[in-house]
């Protein structure tokens, strides 16, 4: 029995690993690059809910704290695994309608001809933890296309992403592009506004979807700024039906 086990761990990473090479090719989640976000066209059209995503701020000031956001990354890779969602990766800059293309992407739900259940979840494990290497050169490698931190625009992409669930947003939470707003001299005032701006662009995709803001405030020297920042988000998630969670490291993944 020992035997057996010991040699169904490398065909398990073996499969596990091809897998994880080859993505989620099919399609199904719509968001790739540009515009072309929106799944409604396709065949297999993701479930409300089954989408998880993990998104970068590679943008010129937070890039560099992005490496050590890779093992959260991961555990979100895994958890989706485990719960048999489809897992989509990106970084962003300051326009992300316009540049953002999601790779890696996983789904996990997809069945695989001739492996049974049990070998499946060990297989989704495998091509899970696969995703390290993947995912920094996904940091490494993201151009800026645009410069700035495009927080905003991220959410309205995030907001037409078909069948999104959960979304881990790794940034410092300071918006740097256009049509939004400069958090240094901006009063509560000036934070509504904006947010009455942007929550009617989200429609109803953040409709019970989880918003995560994860490393807020790393790199930054102005807590009145990092304050402003949340009160700015969380007004657009949650004015949009979403739920929103701003903390300095990966809280609890919810369900």
């Amino acid at each position: 029995m020992a035997k057996k086990l010991i040699q169904s761990i490398p065909a398990v990473l073996a499969v596990g690993l091809a897998l994880t090479a080859c993505g989620d090719t099919d399609g199904a989640t719509g968001a790739t690059q540009g515009p072309s976000i929106s799944a409604s066209a396709s065949i297999d059209k993701p479930a409300e809910g089954s989408v998880d995503a993990a998104v970068g701020d590679c943008s010129d000031s937070y890039r560099g704290q992005m490496m050590a956001f890779v093992p959260e990354m991961v555990s979100i890779a895994v958890d989706a695994a485990e719960k048999k969602h489809r897992f989509l990766a990106t970084c962003f800059d300051g326009a992300p309608l316009r540049t953002l293309a999601w790779d890696p992407r996983v789904n996990f739900g997809e069945a695989k001809p001739g492996i049974n259940e049990a070998l499946m979840e060990k297989v989704n494990n495998a091509r899970a933890l696969g995703l390290r290497q993947p995912l920094e050169r996904m940091i490494e490698t993201t151009p800026e296309r645009v410069n700035g931190s495009g927080q905003l625009e991220l959410l309205e992409l995030l907001s037409q992403t078909d069948g999104l669930g959960r979304a881990y947003v790794f940034t410092d939470g300071i918006v740097n592009q256009v049509d939004g707003i400069d958090l240094n001299g901006a009063s509560t005032e000036d934070i509504q506004r904006i947010v009455r701006r942007w929550v009617p662009r989200m429609g109803d995709g953040l409709q019970n979807v989880a918003v995560g803001f994860v490393g807020v405030g790393r790199g930054s020297n102005d807590t009145a700024k990092v304050r402003k920042a949340e009160a700015l988000f969380r007004g657009i998630v949650e004015g949009a039906g979403g739920r929103f969670t701003w903390a300095p490291d990966l809280p609890q993944l919810s369900s």
